[in-house]
């Protein structure tokens, strides 16, 4: 494709005739597919403003032979070959080229058009970039024949001779040659000059953003813009991005430090939360009440980069369990994620944050641990009962375990250590038992609906509760994370625990961090569901939105605008002090009673 006039809807698409041996004359008709329906009429156009329709054919060489066929497309997906010119936004001076499979674009800064002729003026022209002298020009005359004139409107890539002398001329485009500058020049256009020449550029520095670049210098703007300094000015260059239509395994991506996005394999997260419920990779939700160490996931079917163990405990209601603790090994590394936050690496406590020399990271933000690899793995725990793991697409089909195969079909989720596909979420967890537990001691647990060994009203009863799920209080993140699954475990849960509220409460905090690692946050709790229980006789009140930092007798005065953003945002569901209270010592007490030495408001030692 190309555009013999420049302008960039006028664009040309050859189709070469098999019978280039012939010559055909203006008012000619023939057929070039041999088609006696397929007729063309040889019209020798030399003007270079012609408007060409959808489907016109014309030879912009002159060749009658040699034929083009405009196709317009307005299709987003359109296909550009390499040398294709276009303008995205419709603006003829934002031109982008077609270079190496990537759009390289530019906006063109028109010379100076002050050297019109006296009888000429400066104008736009419709549909091309930079305005030209018009309102004059020459029309033949029997004074002019056989001479060269300027055509109407004027155009220094148009040559006019007149041809007779009834006032015919013919016009002809000037062809210009392909420029190689020097990386110290650039090209231009003269003034009243169809073609451009190299021109070296100034030598002076470009001020830029506030910094002086040398004349010649080149650097990146940000990853799709590339400018560089021509002394009197500086030109930048953006990469234009073409999305490819990902199929539906992969994602758009960018990567870091790139411009444009590539499709990448999804990646696949599996959850783990509550009695305890596993949602797979594939997001079938699997109800285990195992009391053993299981492989949650493991790289059994690639090079075995990494491996995650799980821990489950008897909770004590109606023979159900949860997972308590992690184990996630890559390459020799051990990494323990116990309760209350409590972190080892290789057996040794570890404070938080920790970062390793090259593998892995281990941070607290929002109240859970996440782990963050170099394989691109991450774990994310919130030290009670709610773990999530995240694999890289590059992953898939490699993995086994309790959270699947990742596959992308949750019909064969609960396939067995021996590769038998089963039914039975006890079978399928018991064959995931670690090698240390293969033992008598570490019983083999059974398939366990703790609604069924209910009488009616028991479930009705978790119904009940659970419905507070597909309630309004968590609608903002319905559309982001389906709470059915959710629900159902809510339910399997509640009629295990009966009015033991703490089940009912950690799904739906499971929910909630589910929620927030899709993007949306909640705020939930309420003096009727899940509050928590603050010690009154301290003079503690349950907040649902407090700060991270309490207020206490050293920073009770500090304006918040001047507290580290950590400690007021996002805020947490909390037993706080009341506001006319400050923390002192455990205890919420009135800011007057504050110690002398520790008050925001009384200087020390008389300073």
């Amino acid at each position: 494709m190309f555009s013999p006039s420049g302008d960039p809807c006028d664009l040309c698409e050859c189709k070469v005739s098999t019978q280039r041996d012939r010559v055909y004359n203006d008012g000619d008709m023939f057929s070039p597919s041999g088609d006696p329906c397929d007729l063309c009429e040889c019209k020798v156009s030399t003007q270079r403003d012609r408007v060409y329709n959808d489907g016109d054919r014309f030879s912009p060489s002159g060749d009658p032979c040699d034929l083009c066929e405009r196709k317009v497309s307005t299709q987003r997906d359109r296909v550009y070959c390499d040398g294709d010119l276009y303008s995205p936004s419709g603006d003829p001076c934002d031109l982008c080229e077609c270079k190496g499979g990537r759009m390289t674009c530019h906006y063109v800064m028109c010379p100076e058009t002050s050297n019109c002729p006296a009888d000429q003026i400066i104008s736009p022209s419709v549909g091309k970039c930079c305005p030209t002298c018009s309102g004059g020009g020459q029309n033949c005359t029997r004074e002019t024949y056989g001479m060269m004139i300027l055509p109407k409107p004027s155009d220094p890539c148009v040559s006019c001779q007149c041809t007779d002398k009834a006032g015919s001329k013919s016009c002809r485009l000037i062809g210009c040659r392909t420029l190689n500058c020097r990386p110290d020049e650039r090209e231009v256009r003269p003034p009243g000059e169809c073609c451009k020449v190299c021109e070296e550029y100034p030598k002076t520095p470009c001020q830029y953003d506030g910094v002086t670049r040398q004349s010649g210098e080149t650097w990146k703007k940000d990853a799709c813009t590339t400018c560089k300094c021509y002394g009197d000015s500086v030109e930048c260059t953006k990469e234009q991005c073409i999305d490819p239509d990902c199929s539906p395994d992969y994602s758009l991506v960018t990567q870091p430090g790139t411009c444009c996005p590539v499709c990448v394999l999804q990646p696949g997260s599996c959850i783990v939360y509550g009695d305890p419920h596993y949602q797979t990779f594939d997001g079938n939700t699997v109800h285990f009440q195992g009391n053993c160490r299981y492989i949650m996931s493991e790289d059994c079917e690639g090079s075995g980069d990494f491996r995650v163990e799980v821990t489950h405990y008897d909770r004590g209601f109606s023979g159900i369990s949860w997972a308590q603790n992690f184990t996630i090994v890559i390459g020799r590394t051990r990494i323990d994620l116990l309760q209350n936050f409590e972190v080892r690496v290789d057996g040794l406590p570890m404070n938080l944050p920790y970062k390793s020399r090259r593998d892995f990271t281990i941070d607290v933000k929002d109240q859970t641990i996440l782990l963050d690899t170099t394989l691109g793995l991450q774990f994310v725990w919130n030290g009670e009962s709610y773990a999530a793991l995240t694999v890289p697409g590059t992953y898939k089909r490699q993995l086994c375990g309790l959270c699947g195969n990742f596959n992308g079909f949750d019909q064969d989720d609960m396939k067995t250590s021996s590769m038998q596909i089963t039914n039975s979420p006890s079978v399928f967890g018991n064959s995931w038992k670690t090698k240390s537990q293969l033992n008598p001691r570490c019983r083999d647990a059974e398939d366990f609906d703790p609604c069924d060994a209910q009488i009616f009203r028991t479930r009705k009863y978790a119904q009940q509760q659970c419905s507070v799920l597909t309630g309004p209080k968590f609608s903002r993140c319905h559309r982001v994370v389906n709470p059915q699954a959710f629900f159902t475990s809510c339910v399997y849960d509640v009629c295990a625990c009966g009015v033991e509220e703490s089940c009912l409460c950690e799904l739906l905090e499971a929910y909630v961090l589910e929620c927030a690692r899709n993007g949306v946050r909640l705020e939930w709790r309420s003096e009727g569901l899940c509050a928590l229980d603050c010690e009154e006789e301290k003079g503690f009140v349950f907040d649902e939105c407090g700060p991270v930092c309490p207020r206490d007798c050293s920073n009770y005065q500090t304006p918040i605008s001047d507290m580290p953003e950590q400690c007021y945002k996002p805020c947490k569901a909390s037993c706080q002090c009341p506001a006319d209270k400050v923390l002192h010592e455990g205890r919420c007490i009135n800011p007057t009673k504050c110690p002398p030495n520790n008050r925001g408001d009384i200087p020390v030692n008389g300073r």
